[in-house]
């Protein structure tokens, strides 16, 4: 019988080339209005049919409206409607090698749920069936043909959140996630993760690895910059320095632990700044990172699949580029042992990579491309996870955001308040300046943040000490509604959290 099925689905192995591709898309919208909704669930934040029938009674001391979004314009973006509902299945029905990977945040989980309870602008009840559906249909290597990975329940950026704040978000996510997707059990989900932005460190292996994640998707340029080699590259030697417009922060040599022998650099760019150095084959294999507890010494290991930085930025605003390939990564790919995977990642509701073209020819145009193998990314961790050594990694997000461009300090969502060139009261020897003209906004949006944390973490502790309980399926919903759709009473400590 064993025979029989090897014959009918070859392992992934059988495949040729040291190079394979594959494709993800990230899908999100925020609780727009985390207020609290009426009746007769007067006890949740608003999902997006809440707010779009409760905003022109939301008129607070402003007279304006809230949110001042619009929300039904936001939802009923066509491309919109289809990648949440059943696009993602119709793409994939057209794969013939692979699967795609995707992130669905649990806030557009409810949100979508909300809209499809009421029939509104183009969704409706069975939303959540083609997702379903696909997620069944299994490769011949045994992975899923859509891979619905783990991410956090707000889009919250995990690598700059308290511990324990990103444990609850990828909680309650799984909470939303095994009731959207019918998995039957909260702990019954995919082994994979997207950080989100693409916005990785170490520390979040802790958390990761408890939670029953194996892999991670990385940017590929935050493996390329922990090689020494990447300083000897034309951005940071003159006379060329500054002319490659790579804006993010130089890399801190202090993370430059990593070692490759052969391959080649390459250069690419999708717009100003959105640019990157990389190694070929260093930074298209897999590798894993640790983290090691500092009180007790225990050790935890994820492995790292990196996602093509230019790649992602050329799929995400014209399609994917085989020459790329051909002239840049699989000259290099001579180590069938670790081969090397191109993934591109983009959004899959925004700019063009979210749209039809994306969707239905260049994404099934990339896994069918007849020269490099589609392949799940499971598939390809489940072949040759094993083989990848312990690495370094450096901080960061991917190359897209304006203002930080992958920097590992985070600049996009921390911002310090750096002074203008006149300031004269700068902290001694920094930039920095705490008083005015320094005033930043996103630096100081953190302290009702740690603030916050401090009050829920202490409120789930005073509970749990007088003999009481935190139960992530409140947090998520107290009216559970991708289930029961029935108040769950929840205390106090999860009102907080919630």
């Amino acid at each position: 019988m064993g025979a029989v099925f090897l014959m009918i689905f070859p392992p992934e192995k059988s495949w040729g080339g040291n190079v394979y591709v594959s494709r993800f898309w990230h899908n999100h919208q925020p609780i727009y209005w985390p207020e609290w909704s009426a009746n007769p669930q007067p006890e949740r934040v608003q999902f997006a049919q809440d707010s779009i029938l409760l905003k022109p009674g939301q008129l607070y001391d402003s007279g304006v409206a809230h949110p001042e979004n619009d929300l039904s314009a936001i939802f009923s973006v066509g491309d919109r409607v289809n990648a949440y509902q059943s696009g993602p299945r119709n793409s994939l029905a057209s794969v013939s090698s692979g699967g795609y990977a995707m992130s669905y945040s649990g806030s557009l989980i409810n949100n979508v749920a909300s809209l499809g309870a009421a029939n509104s602008l183009g969704y409706g009840s069975g939303w959540w069936n083609g997702n379903r559906e696909a997620r069944n249909w299994i490769t011949p290597g045994g992975s899923r043909k859509l891979d619905l990975v783990g991410f956090t329940y707000h889009h919250s950026l995990g690598a700059v959140l308290p511990k324990e704040v990103f444990r609850k978000e990828i909680q309650i996510f799984k909470e939303a996630y095994f009731k959207a997707w019918n998995t039957g059990s909260p702990t019954n989900h995919s082994k994979g993760f997207f950080p989100t932005e693409m916005a990785f460190s170490h520390h979040m292996i802790d958390v990761l690895a408890d939670e029953g994640y194996q892999w991670t998707i990385v940017a590929s340029h935050h493996l390329s910059r922990t090689l020494p080699a990447y300083m000897g590259n034309p951005t940071y030697t003159a006379p060329e320095a500054n002319s490659w417009k790579i804006f993010s922060s130089p890399p801190n040599a202090a993370d430059q632990l990593g070692s490759a022998t052969g391959g080649a650099w390459w250069f690419g760019t999708g717009n100003v700044g959105e640019t990157a150095w990389n190694h070929a084959p260093y930074a298209y294999q897999l590798h894993k990172a640790q983290y090691v507890n500092p009180e007790t010494g225990v050790e935890k290991t994820i492995v790292l699949v990196p996602s093509d930085d230019i790649q992602s930025y050329k799929a995400g605003y014209s399609g994917w580029q085989k020459g790329l390939i051909d002239g840049n990564i699989a000259p290099y790919a001579n180590d069938p042992a670790r081969p090397c995977i191109v993934l591109p990642a983009t959004d899959g509701d925004n700019a063009w990579g979210g749209g039809s073209s994306s969707w239905d020819g260049d994404a099934p145009g990339l896994m069918n491309n007849g020269t490099y193998p589609g392949v799940a990314i499971q598939d390809f961790v489940n072949q040759y996870g094993a083989a990848a050594g312990v690495v370094h990694i450096e901080d960061g997000a991917w190359i897209f955001p304006e203002t930080d461009y992958g920097s590992p300090y985070f600049l996009k969502w921390v911002e310090p308040p750096v002074a203008n060139a006149n300031a004269t009261n700068r902290v001694y020897n920094t930039q920095i300046d705490i008083e005015t003209p320094g005033f930043s906004t996103k630096f100081y949006s953190w302290a009702p943040v740690i603030a916050g944390a401090n009050w829920c973490q202490t409120a789930e502790q005073m509970t749990i000490s007088e003999g009481g309980s935190v139960q992530a399926w409140k947090i998520q919903d107290p009216y559970d509604n991708l289930n029961s759709r029935t108040y769950s009473n929840p205390n106090l400590a999860e009102r907080a959290w919630h």
